[in-house]
């Protein structure tokens, strides 16, 4: 029996979803198997492996096969619905190998919405998840062609911010200093990108 493709059966699984949002629930359990079940020691789990980064810094998140651009394209085009597009945040976009070339190529009816942040090129914590959920950097901030990413991107776009920052929260920076860098710093960046596309480039920084 031939081994099949898990790029393959994601599809197929996300095509079921979409086609079914209202999963069948399961049937009630006999009156003996609803009694509750003592928990676990926490001693007897077994601990997480470590993750594991590829020589370029880049740590594939998940089990899934949605790794780069290549990927979500051949995802949208197996699913093939309207209200199927892609998601772009930055910061996993650019460190998969995309960029604003890539995005200018794209048919603009593909794109969904758009996640902001900033980061370095290469992950600089020993977890990129840790890095992904908890400490992303303010727009214009990191070594990301953000004002190459919005020139390319379309016109009517919605654009989010996806800027965690647990560390200035732990010290004690409040959520409205926080986010009003972010949005300040994301209206600069945007009307800076506007003013390349009507007078000609502008520097990166």
């Amino acid at each position: 029996m031939s081994q099949s493709d898990p790029t393959d059966n994601a599809l197929a699984a996300i095509a079921s979803i979409l086609d079914n949002p209202e999963p069948p629930q399961p049937p009630p359990l006999p009156r003996e198997a609803a009694k509750p079940v003592a928990e676990k020691p926490i001693a007897d789990e077994k601990p997480l492996a470590p993750e594991q980064l590829e020589a370029d810094g880049y740590c594939k998140i998940g089990p899934g096969p949605i790794a780069n651009l290549a990927a979500a394209l051949t995802a949208v085009r197996h699913v093939g619905k309207p209200n199927f597009r892609l998601l772009i945040d930055t910061m996993h976009f650019v460190r998969s190998g995309s960029g604003a070339v890539d995005i200018a190529a794209l048919d603009a009816n593909v794109i969904g919405y758009v996640q902001l942040c900033d980061a370095p090129l290469r992950s600089r914590h020993a977890s990129y998840m840790d890095e992904a959920l908890h400490e992303r950097m303010v727009p214009g901030t990191g070594e990301l062609p953000l004002l190459d990413i919005l020139a390319a991107l379309p016109k009517d776009v919605v654009i989010g911010l996806e800027v965690p920052q647990r560390s200035l929260a732990e010290a004690g920076v409040g959520p409205y200093e926080r986010v009003g860098q972010c949005v300040e710093a994301t209206r600069g960046l945007l009307a800076r990108s506007r003013a390349a596309a009507a007078h000609g480039p502008l520097p990166q920084r």
